[in-house]
């Protein structure tokens, strides 16, 4: 992989804000994935003849909108490659989940370099004599290239079995639960307290401000994920970095990076209050 002209891999930047090969200068309602060298969307002349995404047999819901907040939904059907059994799942309440050809894309020529056993097991593929051939073909016919016995570069980790969309809709769930239950005003009394008993200044305006800016950072860039519009900054470098960072995690790292900085941001609003409420009480060590 290389970085040319910046380019992150097959995909470059370009002066219109291209994301990857999304660019937010098309007239359509949402930005197009285009797979080299064969195009993978209706009405152009090269899309004729592709092999269909596999008929799914799965009986379980598809989930297309648990998208967290702050993001923008987008349909994946139209460039559907396989609908895939979540993993994670009550029993009675099992969920099946979209991938995309262009995740297929980012899965073998992205960071993790997965081979074509791994993608079988990850699209919870039937064994068959011939299994490995067949999706192979339907990727190429779709414009990815799945080379015979590659090797993976990722380790084995939890992260890999999931699909792009599974792995937001956990963001989802987890941004849920933490918005709910996570100890904002707690934890921003035991800093106030910690920078008390050290006799510390605690410079509420500094944290508060450094949240914001983080906060700032991570919204204002959106790498490619199943189900998400993408959104280019003007920073190329920091672009291509949470591109990677997406492509490692699967979307997972994005969404969950947003909330922990917007929890940290409400410690920091509270820690204003608690500081404040100390300097009123003319207790040494705060202003």
């Amino acid at each position: 992989m290389s970085f040319n002209n910046q380019s992150y891999g097959n995909m470059s930047y370009g002066a219109t804000q291209d994301y990857g090969s999304y660019s937010t200068s098309t007239p359509t309602s949402y930005p197009t994935w285009v797979p080299m060298p064969i195009p993978s969307y209706p009405n152009h002349p090269g899309y004729l003849g592709l092999t269909e995404p596999r008929k799914s047999d799965s009986k379980n819901p598809v989930v297309v909108d648990a998208i967290p907040g702050g993001f923008k939904a987008i349909n994946p059907k139209d460039t559907e490659f396989d609908v895939v059994s979540g993993r994670f799942g009550m029993t009675t309440n099992q969920k099946s989940y979209q991938t995309t050809v262009e995740e297929m894309k980012r899965r073998i020529e992205g960071p993790e370099k997965l081979n074509s056993s791994n993608m079988a097991c990850n699209l919870k593929r039937p064994k068959l004599r011939n299994g490995g051939d067949l999706m192979r073909t339907q990727l190429r016919d779709r414009g990815v290239e799945l080379m015979l016995n590659c090797r993976q570069v990722a380790f084995p980790n939890k992260l890999i079995p999931l699909v792009e969309a599974e792995a937001i809709n956990l963001g989802h769930d987890l941004g849920t639960l933490v918005d709910e239950d996570y100890p904002v005003e707690d934890i921003a009394k035991e800093v106030a307290m910690e920078a008390k008993n050290k006799n510390e200044l605690a410079d509420k305006t500094g944290f508060l401000e450094c949240m914001e800016s983080l906060e700032s950072v991570f919204t204002s860039v959106v790498p490619p994920m199943t189900g998400i519009m993408p959104v280019p900054s003007d920073n190329k470098d920091l672009n291509r970095s949470m591109e990677q960072f997406s492509c490692v995690t699967h979307g997972l790292g994005i969404v969950t990076s947003r909330m922990w900085v917007r929890q940290m941001k409400e410690v920091g609003k509270k820690l204003t209050e608690e500081v404040e409420k100390e300097a009123a009480y003319s207790i040494p060590g705060f202003y």
